[in-house]
């Protein structure tokens, strides 16, 4: 029997630890996926208001207990109840949600609360049954899957947004074990809620104040990834009895396509900033594969080809690059795609482990991963300018997160007291570089 490292080499050549391997994307690839049946919805939104703007700090509350300057010291802070004000009026609202918008616009930084880290929501309430953040371009709006909101029914579960400072509630539970997703603008969000025994697509769009129910010509959808400046969403589906994924594009131009079809495990992993573009993994035959797939024109890029079966894949918002990582043959590697010159480049590799996570920033210089370890896996930030990690998120964090602009980070941490959502800011680059 041959060694398993041998072996590996027979079917990847070269792929060694510490090596750096580029070769060629092939041409784009036909696939039959054709319009769908899209009837779109829409509701008036109304949030619920859980903290306003006005009641921001000003510079003379910087040492305010809200902040949480040393996250070793943190015991997983559970602050006090907050109770839920009722929905403002619509004149209201509305005002809320400008003000919340003018009010900063530099990231949360700027609120002077402490060198950092922040509670997610700054301890605005229970924060414990919080989770699967989401972080908008600057950080300025942030947005978590929170339970534990609903008196009456608390293990349900609801999105809260933070913009600015302002708080808010999407007043309708989500599908249990739903994950939202946040568009970079940080302006619309995507998500499952249970209607009638069923399943269906929310997007919705806080600054015009609509709610979209998204249904059509598929059946038991996925969560949703939204797109991060249009109006689209895309997500697994079934369609015609059969596993894919959807892409469905609302505003001016509606219309709806299939973004893949076959194959088994389809994922949805991210979204092109203009909704054009869906990146999709499957297994179509041996291995799981990745596909930059344009559904409108039906083609698609392989953007893996034969590096392994794929574990973790990021997008960037213009589609030109591509970050996942792979396993074959007891190898685990990541790779970067750039799909300007069309090639594709071992940034590193192991045989001690594997890398699972992964995204980038919109400036394409961070990218964070997670390793495979027992419990809770690290996650690392790698620099890929000065080619190496810039920082590692602490101990017991996870459910990673970072800001487009690359400045912040947001996690999960466990402490012997329970667990909560915390802002990191990014470590600076060294003055000596």
């Amino acid at each position: 029997m041959l060694h398993r490292g041998l072996l590996f080499l027979l079917i990847v050549p070269a792929l060694l630890p510490g090596t750096a391997l580029a070769d060629k994307i092939g041409s784009p690839q036909q696939m039959e996926l054709g319009e769908l049946p899209l009837r779109a919805e829409v509701e008036h939104l109304t949030l619920v208001t859980m903290r306003e703007p006005h009641t921001a700090p000003g510079p003379e509350d910087a040492n305010s207990t809200t902040a949480a300057p040393e996250l070793d010291a943190v015991e997983g802070a559970a602050p006090a109840e907050a109770s839920t004000p009722a929905p403002p009026a619509e004149e209201e609202e509305e005002r809320i949600l400008v003000e919340s918008a003018e009010m900063y616009t530099s990231p949360p930084g700027s609120m002077q609360l402490g060198p950092g880290p922040w509670l997610y929501f700054d301890g605005a309430f229970a924060e414990g049954g919080c989770s699967h953040p989401r972080l908008s371009e600057d950080g300025f709006a942030a947005l978590a899957i929170c339970a534990g909101l609903d008196d009456k029914n608390p293990r349900a579960e609801h999105v809260v947004i933070r913009r600015g400072y302002a708080i808010f509630r999407y007043p309708v539970p989500v599908s249990a074990g739903a994950i939202a997703d946040l568009s970079s603008d940080g302006e619309r969000f995507a998500v499952l809620v249970d209607e009638g025994g069923s399943r269906t697509v929310h997007l919705i769009d806080m600054m015009a104040r609509q709610d979209h129910r998204v249904v059509g010509g598929w059946r038991e959808p996925g969560n949703p990834v939204v797109a991060g400046e249009a109006d689209a969403v895309a997500f697994v589906a079934q369609v015609g009895g059969k596993d894919g994924a959807v892409l469905a594009k609302l505003g001016e131009e509606p219309g709806a396509w299939r973004a893949f079809r076959g194959g088994s495990g389809v994922h949805v992993r991210e979204l092109t900033n203009d909704g054009g573009r869906v990146l999709v993994s499957a297994k179509l035959v041996d291995l799981t594969s990745l596909y930059l797939v344009d559904p409108a024109r039906g083609v698609a890029f392989d953007l893996s080809g034969r590096k392994g079966d794929v574990r973790g894949a990021d997008l960037h918002g213009s589609g030109d690059a591509a970050v996942f990582s792979s396993s074959i043959g007891g190898v685990c590697a990541i790779w970067w795609v750039d799909m300007t010159t069309r090639r594709r480049k071992d940034m590193f590799s192991s045989v001690d482990g594997c890398y699972e996570r992964v995204m980038m920033d919109s400036g394409r210089r961070f990218v964070v991963y997670e390793e495979s370890a027992n419990g809770v896996p690290p996650t690392h930030m790698y620099d890929r300018k000065d080619r190496e990690v810039r920082t590692t998120v602490p101990k017991g964090c996870a459910d990673t997160e970072i800001t487009g602009s690359g400045a912040f980070l947001a996690v999960r941490c466990t402490r012997r007291t329970g667990s909560a959502l915390f802002l990191l800011p990014v470590p600076e680059e060294s003055e000596s570089k």
